[in-house]
């Protein structure tokens, strides 16, 4: 550290210690811990601090960017700054470490945190936002790589914090804290992974058997293939709608309209049970004036997704999902001489524009690892949730559970699973906590 960085980080130090005196009465040892912990956080090497506003009971907040190799296998290599939001009780208390499957936000919601008091620790996923490489070289965006930079993160404040450590994530983050487990057992007490998948093909043909023979009733599935149907048989209205939508939204569509409607059209389908965002007596008739028809579209499977902005933002997913983790196609199998404009029924336009090889042997890995040797582990689907036919099979081999609640969707929570209690107990035991 330089004498310039050494003084601004002792009076970083001095006004936050300050703060700590003057903004209330506390006892003398709280006061000694927090500057410890202060001084302490100050001391980690690769790291900027910035302080933010801290909400919900949490003493303080930071903003922190660490510095991480883009390829660990090189930790002299190029590297990139991942950001981090830091929440902080007190050193003895266990750690939730939410592992963000995509861009990170201040707020951390997450489901543990208001359970038990606990610090919080959040990470952005390499790749996005304010985490991304210069240049962008997509090689390195691995569940390993991913793995890694979490490992590294614990390991940096393993020596400050005392208590357990329990990582989470929904969806793609719950993925996220799985490969984290998978990599790095001994970093992490216990595992919640809500709604996340672990698919075993490009395409993975669970999705297709799921939603046309699976979830809902007969009526709902053929009323939604319907309504997919008129959706295209009236593309020139719909073509229409869609730009008029993009002006009033200041969108923009370099995909081209025809893509858009094509995609949001076939995407329909399985958005309409990952969210239930509309119910099947909701679904417009052929009667339904085009305005009706598009707005219930763009209702259920938003046109924002194919927004440039958008495209952009969710690039690493498809990255990914076209090399390790798999992925879903659209069912197409009712629309034949409806589609147009894709050259087939995927997401391969909303990906990079670069040399993708998909390797099943990756998640094929991580689930027989997780089957046979993941212990301290929840996980939590939807019973309509599309991605729930790529959970998690039995984990028979070990402690951990598996829970799929009937009637939910991809936005599952605590409080909906008849078996909450099993979470909370199996919590307690396995992070020393009560809830």
């Amino acid at each position: 550290m330089s004498i310039s960085k050494y003084f601004i980080a002792k009076v970083w130090i001095f006004i936050l210690f300050i703060g700590l005196l003057s903004g209330c009465k506390k006892d003398p040892e709280e006061v000694d811990l927090e500057l410890s912990f202060m001084e302490n956080l100050q001391a980690l090497s690769g790291i900027t601090i910035e302080s933010i506003e801290a909400k919900d009971g949490y003493k303080m907040a930071f903003r922190i960017f660490i510095t991480q190799p883009v390829d660990h296998n090189n930790p002299l290599g190029p590297t990139f700054d991942q950001e981090i939001i830091l929440k902080h009780r007190h050193v003895d208390l266990p750690v939730v470490y939410d592992t963000r499957g995509y861009g990170l936000n201040e707020e951390g919601v997450n489901q543990l945190s208001p359970l038990f008091p606990a610090n919080y620790v959040g990470v952005e996923h390499r790749y996005f936002t304010d985490s991304k490489p210069e240049p962008l070289d997509w090689e390195f965006l691995t569940i390993k790589q991913t793995a890694t930079d979490h490992h590294r993160i614990v390991d940096l404040f393993d020596d400050i914090y005392q208590g357990k450590w329990v990582n989470t994530g929904s969806s793609k983050g719950g993925m996220t804290a799985l490969f984290h487990k998978r990599f790095y057992p001994d970093d992490i007490d216990a595992t919640v992974a809500f709604v996340a998948p672990l698919i075993t093909g490009l395409p993975d043909n669970r999705f297709k058997t799921f939603l046309t023979s699976e979830v809902g009733n007969s009526t709902c599935r053929l009323a939604i293939e319907a309504f997919q149907k008129m959706v295209l048989n009236r593309r020139i209205s719909m073509l229409q709608l869609f730009k008029e939508h993009e002006m009033k939204q200041n969108f923009s569509y370099s995909i081209g309209y025809d893509k858009v409607l094509e995609l949001c059209t076939m995407e329909y389908q399985f958005s309409f049970w990952q969210y239930g965002w509309a119910d099947c007596n909701q679904i417009p008739s052929q009667n339904s004036s085009h305005e009706e028809v598009f707005q219930h579209l763009i209702q259920v499977s938003p046109a924002w997704y194919y927004d440039d902005f958008a495209v952009d933002y969710f690039q690493p997913l498809f990255y990914q999902a076209y090399t390790e983790l798999g992925y879903y196609y659209l069912v197409d199998d009712h629309l034949k001489g409806l589609i147009n404009a894709l050259n087939a029924p995927n997401h391969r336009v909303l990906a990079p524009n670069t040399i993708m090889t998909y390797n099943p042997n990756v998640m094929k890995d991580v689930i027989d690892w997780l089957v046979s040797n993941g212990n301290n582990i929840i996980y939590i689907y939807g019973g309509d949730d599309p991605f729930t036919a790529a959970a998690i099979p039995d984990p028979t081999s070990t402690n951990s559970i598996k829970i799929i609640q009937p009637g939910t969707n991809h936005s599952v929570t605590i409080d909906e699973l008849d078996d909450k209690e099993m979470v909370f107990s199996s919590l307690e035991k396995w992070l020393d906590i009560d809830i």
